[in-house]
């Protein structure tokens, strides 16, 4: 993840999911990494190399799993968006949940 930069209004990330392959994999890469660290991320253009760009269904379906699983909060988590805010304290808060 090149393109990473801390913001200097809090402690937290900002990734450029165009990066590299600029698919989905730098946006489930930047959650997780979001998760693990407990530290806020914004990613940007999402998907910003695919046609067409922004969030799918498996990514979107992938994101608001983690959301119910660790109470997090997140901005942007519609189909075809192509910025996510996401934060969570990083702690699992159920044992499970159903994804469809």
């Amino acid at each position: 993840l090149s393109n990473m930069e801390s913001n200097e209004y809090s402690q937290s990330l900002t990734i450029d999911g165009s990066e590299e392959e600029g698919g989905g994999q730098m946006f489930r890469m930047s959650i997780a990494l979001s998760q693990i660290l407990s530290i806020p991320v914004e990613v940007t253009n999402i998907r910003a190399n695919r046609k067409p760009p922004g969030l799918k269904d498996q990514h979107l379906t992938g994101l608001k799993t983690m959301i119910e699983l660790t109470n997090a909060q997140a901005e942007g988590a519609k189909l075809k968006s192509q910025i996510v805010k996401y934060s969570s304290l990083g702690k699992i808060e159920k044992d499970e949940v159903k994804a469809e």
